[in-house]
């Protein structure tokens, strides 16, 4: 992300002048909201972005300066044509491997059974776990995994 660093593109790379528009899913954490105040700007890949996001807390007031449509998960989500990226970094964590699968397969499963049909014209959905839940796994398996490998796992895709 040197265009990120230096805030600006390569000079050789020629203007674009469409916008993506995204679904972020998890704002109030840190990934979701790195990503609702860094999608917007002009100078983002494929952007500026147009960012609605949606969360299960209410709107943290930190963010009520960005630049997008805060959805709450109780209220309906109503179509959204113009979305064709989700990008989904929320996570619950739960005591046992057990239940953070339950949980959270829940989670993406209710969210993609609103998702898909209300978003027609979806080409492209992000899903990011962090290093945290690699971390615990590390402790879990530190005898047969080397620690770079985990972290390894988490820059591909």
């Amino acid at each position: 992300m040197s265009w990120w660093w230096q805030k600006k593109l390569d000079e050789d790379e020629p203007p674009r002048s469409y916008q993506s528009v995204a679904l972020v899913v998890g704002v109030t954490g840190i990934v979701g909201n790195s990503l609702v105040e860094i999608l917007p700007l002009a100078d983002t890949p494929v952007g500026p972005w147009n960012v609605y996001d949606v969360a299960r807390h209410p709107r943290p007031n930190w963010n009520s300066d960005h630049p997008i449509e805060y959805i709450h998960v109780d209220s309906k989500l109503s179509p959204l044509p113009d979305v064709i990226h989700v990008f989904y970094v929320t996570w619950a964590d739960r005591p046992t491997e057990s239940e953070n699968c339950k949980i959270n397969g829940k989670m993406l499963r209710n969210l993609l059974a609103v998702v898909v049909p209300n978003v027609p014209n979806l080409q492209h959905i992000c899903l990011q776990i962090g290093p945290s839940f690699h971390v615990r796994h590390q402790a879990m398996h530190s005898a047969r995994i080397p620690p770079a490998s985990i972290f390894a796992l988490t820059a591909v895709g």
